[in-house]
């Protein structure tokens, strides 16, 4: 009985191409679903940041005025009250800034 000798022959295909066109497919997909994600993720903490930015200033005016009828002397704290009113404007500015700036 003898050998037979029995030959295979292995196609190899190149597909760099294919799978690089699937990777940026997905890669689009990914970017679009992260845009819309990041956009309504963001707006959330901002509008809470706004609003809560409002309320903080209404209530430290009411603070203030009821300080300065106590000690209306005492200047140092109502200078003190100037900046730290200052920066709560500065706070709810930048949210705001930030809510115009995710419109679009």
């Amino acid at each position: 009985m003898g050998k037979e000798n029995k030959a295979q022959m292995l196609v190899i295909r190149d597909v760099t191409a294919i799978i690089k066109s699937v990777q940026k497919l997905c890669d689009t997909m990914y970017q679009d679903s992260i845009e819309a994600i990041f956009s309504h993720e963001q707006m959330t903490p901002l509008n809470c940041i706004i609003g809560n930015s409002k309320l903080v200033m209404g209530r430290f005016i009411e603070l203030n005025e009821l300080f300065k009828k106590m000690q209306p002397d005492n200047k140092a704290v109502l200078e003190r009250n100037k900046e730290t009113f200052m920066l709560m404007q500065a706070i709810e500015q930048s949210g705001v800034a930030m809510w115009f700036y995710n419109q679009n």
